[in-house]
């Protein structure tokens, strides 16, 4: 993968991190002024949606800092993490 096309990954990437935290921040706001059912669900949710955004942030960290060959077992890495994410969100949409 050329330089070039690195680095419009990782920026795609971190565009979508700050959609998922934008987000997290909004289903906050209207957790704390939902229902308690409401809030309970998202207090469910809310942790493990938080590690799995700072794992994929650590991820993404480590793939901007590396070159060559760990470029690419990083960026497997940082999938597995990103995917992981992603199923975390879409639970936690789903029941809040």
């Amino acid at each position: 993968m050329s330089e070039t096309d690195r680095k419009a990954y990782q920026e795609k990437m971190e565009a979508q991190l700050k959609e998922w935290r934008a987000e997290y921040d909004k289903a906050q706001a209207k957790a704390e002024q939902a229902g308690a059912d409401a809030k309970v669900k998202w207090e469910e949710q809310k942790e493990e949606l938080g590690k799995r955004m700072e794992e994929t942030r650590a991820h993404l960290d480590k793939l901007r800092d590396s070159s060559g060959d760990a470029w690419d077992d990083i960026k497997t890495g940082f999938e597995k993490s990103w995917d992981a994410m992603s199923d975390a969100w879409k639970k936690a949409t789903a029941r809040f």
